[in-house]
């Protein structure tokens, strides 16, 4: 049965900030996962995708930001979000969290948008010890300073692309991971928007293709590690 927990974690400057953990008994994984810049843990989408993540015994960590955690915020207006060193703490810092929730699951680090790509900067710079990334909705916006980090991963990629996604598109995305080595994983949810909107299906048929996706990653590295 799926259960919610609220909790608090910090960063040097920002005490308090919220998260909220999405289990089950025994999860298979944890995903550590952030939302895009114009979104707070508690929208439609990251609520949606940690009860799908639930229903497949995957445990979804949901955080804000310091920018996103201040009580004027308002999702989906042009608020600027925190600088980069901000971001790149605070996801190290909920990592950290899911860590000490979870210490003996596999632990997955990424999310939405703006949280995915800078979990792959954070993965190019730091010894993170986590067993994947997941990038929900890559938004290269056709900047090669977005993308040229990528070979340098530590961790394998899952990106999870919206066939609609105008700040990723599907000849921008295939092309830009053709040419890490390692090859990331890419899973496309055919006809869904960089907001993984699809038509005529509901956000929590959608969130499950999402999950499902995040899923079969999981039992993928359960078979890279019996090599």
């Amino acid at each position: 049965m799926e259960n919610t927990q609220v909790l608090t974690f910090n960063i040097p400057g920002h005490s308090g900030l919220s998260a909220v953990l999405t289990s089950v008994e025994n999860p298979a994984a944890i995903f550590v996962m952030g939302h895009g810049s114009g979104g707070r843990l508690d929208t439609p989408l990251m609520q949606a995708i940690a009860t799908a993540c639930a229903k497949v015994d995957i445990a979804c960590l949901r955080f804000n930001y310091p920018y996103s955690a201040q009580d004027e915020y308002q999702p989906f207006t042009d608020m600027p979000v925190d600088p980069d060193a901000i971001l790149l703490e605070t996801i190290d810092a909920a990592l950290d969290l899911g860590r000490s929730i979870m210490p003996r699951a596999k632990i997955i680090l990424g999310g939405h948008s703006m949280s995915g790509l800078y979990a792959t900067y954070l993965d190019t710079t730091t010894s993170l010890g986590i067993d994947g990334l997941v990038c929900l909705g890559y938004p290269r916006k056709d900047l090669p300073e977005r993308s040229e980090h990528l070979s340098q991963l530590a961790s394998p990629l899952l990106v999870i692309q919206g066939s609609k996604d105008r700040l990723g598109t599907e000849q921008e995305i295939t092309e830009m991971l053709w040419a890490i080595d390692p090859p990331a994983q890419l899973d496309w949810i055919k006809g869904a928007s960089h907001a993984f909107t699809q038509d005529n299906l509901s956000r929590e048929q959608t969130s499950a293709q999402i999950a499902d996706n995040i899923q079969r990653f999981v039992l993928k590295l359960d078979e890279r590690y019996d090599l």
